[in-house]
């Protein structure tokens, strides 16, 4: 077949088709059967390509976080961010209720005077103590927070994270 004849094979009647398809039909299905063919695999590939990179990155996760009942719980958690030198108390009670899980989280210093979670502003629970705050948290995941302090004499909020490890969340006896 020449130039030509390959630029317009969809012309061409049925039944003078390609030898390669056997000379049966036209040959639409075979010049573009190949590109078609290659357009559904590369599409297949990046579907599981999409899907390979969502499981890994926690998009379609099941995790222990994701069946935690109502009820009271441990969970291993760091504080980062800041100036290095806060931290919170580890491990961290979690209560359960109706579904929405909070975290008791202890401050390194007695002068924090709120925290701040997905635009709501957190209280302390205590008066006594390191600061204490009950805190709302979608997962037992990474949670961006700011916490206020008044310990260089003005007040200051400072943006931290904190880091649960979900994989050590313990039911309280």
């Amino acid at each position: 077949m020449n130039e030509v004849n390959k630029l317009h094979a969809f012309r061409r009647p049925v039944g003078e088709g390609d030898p390669r398809s056997g000379g049966v039909g036209c040959d639409i299905p075979f010049i573009l059967g190949g590109t078609l063919m290659k357009r559904i695999f590369i599409i297949l590939c990046l579907a599981v390509l999409g899907i390979f990179v969502l499981c890994s990155c926690g998009g379609i996760k099941e995790s222990k976080r994701d069946s935690l009942e109502d009820g009271q719980y441990n969970v291993e958690v760091e504080l980062k961010g800041g100036s290095g030198r806060a931290y919170v108390s580890s491990p961290a009670l979690v209560s359960v209720e109706n579904g929405v899980i909070y975290v008791y989280i202890e401050m390194s210093s007695k002068n924090y005077d709120y925290m701040i979670v997905d635009s709501q502003k957190y209280l302390p629970v205590n008066s006594e103590g390191n600061s204490m705050f009950k805190i709302m948290v979608p997962s037992l995941d990474s949670v961006e927070i700011i916490a206020d302090t008044t310990a260089m004499g003005t007040p200051h909020e400072i943006e931290y994270t904190l880091e649960f490890d979900s994989s050590t969340v313990s039911v309280v006896e």
